[in-house]
């Protein structure tokens, strides 16, 4: 392979990496718990942070729990470029016990359109 050709393998990798990586960055889409994580009013209260990795301003144009069961506050719809923001998702431990996992759904204005993040109970 020619010397040109190394470098368009190595320029269309970080193309690729680069764009993966913009728009909303959540640390983790996944909470695994337990009974041993719900709190005195016996519900679930797990915090989804995430980063605005994009140049411009990514807007949350709505949010859909998978049940009404399934509670939320988020921090801002408007999330700035380089900023960090939350998602608080609570849910009663008897019915996540039961159903095993709930999720919710953000509709942004992003690359991503859909983003879902997720609480599971332990095996």
């Amino acid at each position: 392979m020619t010397l040109l050709g190394k470098i368009f393998i190595v320029v269309s990798i970080s193309v690729l990496c680069f764009n993966f990586m913009d728009g909303l960055t959540f640390k983790t889409k996944v909470h695994y718990v337990s009974e041993e994580n719900k709190n005195i009013q016996n519900n679930i209260n797990v915090r989804f942070e995430f980063e605005n990795k994009s140049s411009s301003e990514i807007k949350i144009s709505s949010i859909n729990p998978h049940c009404s069961c399934t509670a939320y506050e988020i921090s801002s719809y408007h999330v700035k470029p380089n900023s960090k923001e939350f998602l608080l998702v609570t849910v009663p431990w008897s019915q996540l016990k039961n159903l095993g996992h709930v999720y919710v759904v953000l509709e942004t204005d992003s690359k991503e359109k859909y983003i879902k993040v997720s609480i599971k109970v332990k095996d």
